[in-house]
């Protein structure tokens, strides 16, 4: 077994200790819990406000949830504990970013009871054990399972006090609800039956993690000689046997554990999910992509949201069983975070009941922004010591700094001679909007400590606010320095030094559109994401001159569309590649990139991102855009009235429009196919699709404003931008114009 791989689903491995504890609660003997290291699992006392301002001592009790437990809300407005008074309709939405620690409420350690909770009749159960602070803290009737008739609007009021997954905190009842009435109730809450081989009627488990300390242990026959066996993850056996057996009873996941890990150890073998006869399987509802996964799933359908296109169905290659199938309730997460980890202590109360602090000054110098009140932070100029650290979650919209607007400039930047190009527009609303000289790409010798400290005042992708500078200093050290920020050189055949440009996008307004020749005429062609060409090139063409990507969307996009033939990303000669780098993972994506190695840890470990280029990457050829250009396209292009909202740090514009504003600023002339308009529910979500499928807004893209935008700029003739006039796929073109528009 590789030393490596007993280590690669450690980033995986912090639930590892919820399977313990939930195969304590389905075990009568004893649990061998293999390759997990356990911390205390038990804190004697929890402080919390006694609603008078004091801080008073409660032990953990083992009440069910009363009445007026279930009804209290906090009001915001009124900054206190209310009576709910109105069950039949949800209490008014809780955000996270309203509270800097852990809020604490008066009902925070009832828990729903499971009245069929099994009989012990094992003699040497763990629940009969003698150890007076493990039987205060254990709960052997606490409920496991959620499932349909269980969220009515009561229960969701209760639960809706607590940040996901351990409640419903920031979501919306119809949200969840939908999710939760498809759950069928299991015929019986005991998961695990007494085998008939045990006579002293215990059951006896193993729970097997992934951790390095099986690594040539020899153990794997001691674990399958259990009764049941546990395993969560990258259930990686195949090749392992000898160590970690092959037996799996109960396989434990999350939407994202079980989708990410087959596609991050598929190199090592993990081609499916485990698949015994009689499995269980037990999902984590971990929040609400886990519950739009959940919804797909249990209809047979595809996911929508973070999964949208994925059918989660065929991640169980057919061994889904409905009978064999559960859902972990929130009370018994959360009973596992209060109970077995956490020691809380809050020293200040508002007396409410709860710690509720809105952002009042954030963790920069004395002269930083509070809240968005715009100011100079500090002075630019050469410094050698990094600002304080500085966190979005500090701040309820997007905050606005003196030099918000100032960006570096090229200083090797030429002027076109192409008298039609959109640089020489005489639109005086658009020249002082555009920056044709604006630094497009990062290289090595842009990030010393005062620009650390200047970009770090921006949200990722405009900055790096939040995050290490050695991680990110590492990775932009290996990018080599630019011999020229031109990507592109006008063509020996073009006359007028001119530089036309095709921006291709996905959008269902290409499918049958016979565009495809018309797209490869121009000099060069933009694609992004799933760019997928094959069977499609009557509509799209083929050719691809520069793609562009995030680390997410390359490899993502390789896994959801490999069926619909997109084996790998555009290979073409002289292909350029232009990395977006979106926030850390991109930067760690980078450094193993350029350094041609595997990635040592992370969000990608063990991927070697060079494999994703087939053998095309060229460090010559390959381009990272400078966060000033992405801040810029937003500010200036993209301002999103949803910045000024408390999720303002995960609003940026998408892989298109960065792609689109880039053409801008590195052609002459740029032609937009495939990018949605305002008639898109005409169209399928993309040209690729078989069956026409609605478009989908997520919730980090305005894309209401990113269709008004290209519109405007073809209106205003900047850009020449595709509208089918019907569904011939007809379309009416715009002559080339003085002022320079297309």
């Amino acid at each position: 077994m590789p030393k490596a791989l007993g280590y690669i689903s450690l980033v995986l491995t912090c639930f590892v200790l919820l399977y313990v504890v939930l195969s304590i609660h389905l075990a009568e003997n004893r649990i061998q819990g293999v390759a997990v290291k356990s911390g205390l699992y038990w804190k004697e006392t929890l402080k919390h406000t006694n609603g008078q301002g004091g801080i008073i001592k409660a032990f953990i009790t083992s009440k069910r949830p009363s009445l007026s437990a279930r009804a209290t809300r906090f009001d915001i407005a009124e900054n206190r504990f209310v009576e709910h008074e109105d069950n039949t309709k949800p209490m008014s939405i809780l955000y996270k970013t309203n509270f800097t620690k852990l809020p604490l409420w008066d009902f925070e350690d009832v828990y729903l009871r499971d009245h069929e909770a099994r009989k012990l009749t094992c003699s040497k159960s763990l629940g009969n054990t003698e150890d007076l602070r493990f039987k205060e803290a254990f709960l052997h009737d606490i409920q496991l399972w959620l499932y349909r008739g269980q969220l009515n609007m009561t229960e969701w009021n209760r639960l809706a006090h607590f940040n996901n997954p351990f409640g419903f905190m920031e979501y919306r009842y119809d949200e969840i609800k939908p999710a939760v009435d498809l759950i069928p109730k299991p015929k019986s809450s005991i998961l695990l039956p007494v085998p008939e081989s045990a006579k002293d009627g215990c059951i006896r488990c193993a729970v097997v993690g992934s951790g390095g300390i099986l690594n040539n242990s020899k153990m794997g026959k001691e674990i399958d000689s259990h009764d049941y066996v546990f395993r969560m993850n990258g259930a990686l056996t195949k090749g392992y046997e000898e160590d970690v057996g092959n037996k799996t009873s109960v396989f434990v996941h999350t939407a994202y554990s079980l989708y990410t890990t087959l596609l991050s150890f598929r190199q090592f073998g993990y081609d499916s999910i485990p698949q015994d006869e009689g499995i269980k399987y037990v999902m984590i509802p971990e929040g609400l992509r886990d519950f739009q996964w959940l919804k797909g799933l249990l209809q047979g359908k595809e996911a929508t949201g973070n999964f949208k296109g994925v059918r989660p169905l065929s991640f169980f290659n057919g061994h889904f069983n409905e009978s064999r199938f559960y859902v972990l309730h929130p009370d018994f997460l959360r009973y596992i975070r209060n109970r077995e980890y956490c020691s809380f202590a809050v020293e200040k109360s508002n007396g409410t009941g709860l710690v509720q602090v809105y952002p009042t000054e954030s963790p920069v110098t004395k002269d930083a922004a509070i809240a968005n009140v715009t100011k100079n932070p500090v002075h630019l100029g050469m410094q050698s010591t990094l600002v304080p650290v500085m966190d979005k979650l500090n701040f309820t919209s997007l905050p606005q700094w003196e030099f918000d607007d100032l960006y570096r400039l090229d200083p090797q930047f030429k002027q076109s001679v192409c008298t039609t190009s959109l640089r020489n527009s005489t639109d005086p609303l658009f020249n002082k909007t555009f920056i044709p000289n604006i630094q497009l790409f990062l290289q090595s010798d842009h990030l010393n400590v005062s620009e650390w400290n200047r970009l770090y005042h921006f949200n990722n992708p405009f900055g790096y606010m939040g995050v290490n500078y050695t991680d990110i200093k590492a990775a932009v050290d290996t990018i080599p320095k630019l011999h020229s920020n031109q990507i592109l050189q006008v063509p020996t055949e073009e006359d007028g030094g001119c530089i036309r440009c095709a921006v291709v996008g996905t959008s269902g307004i290409l499918n049958g559109s016979r565009l495809g020749t018309e797209i490869d005429s121009n000099h060069y062609v933009f694609r992004m994401n799933a760019a997928i060409v094959e069977g499609h090139e009557e509509d799209v063409g083929k050719r691809t001159s520069v793609y562009v990507h995030t680390a997410h969307s390359l490899i993502s996009s390789l896994m959801l569309h490999k069926k619909r033939g997109f084996q790998q990303i555009p290979t073409d000669k002289d292909i350029k590649y232009v990395l977006i780098p979106e926030g850390p993972r991109d930067y760690n994506f980078l450094e193993s990139l350029m350094k041609n190695r595997s990635i040592p840890s992370g969000a990608y470990f063990k991927h070697t991102p060079r494999n994703y280029y087939s053998g095309h990457f060229n460090e010559s050829s390959y381009y990272v855009l400078h966060p000033d250009f992405l801040r810029y396209v937003r500010n200036r292009f993209l301002k999103s009235k949803q910045l000024q909202t408390k999720h303002w740090w995960l609003v940026r514009p998408t892989n298109g429009a960065f792609t689109l504003l880039l053409a801008m600023h590195t052609c002459d002339i740029v032609r937009v196919y495939g990018f949605s308009t305002a008639d898109h529910s005409k169209y399928p979500n993309y040209y690729y699709d078989t069956t026409h499928t609605k478009l989908v807004f997520f919730g980090n893209h305005d894309y209401r404003l990113e269709m008004e935008t290209w519109s405007k700029l073809h209106k205003d003739k900047h850009i020449w931008l595709y509208l089918r006039t019907s569904d011939s796929g007809n379309v009416t073109f715009l002559e080339t114009q003085e002022n320079g528009g297309v």
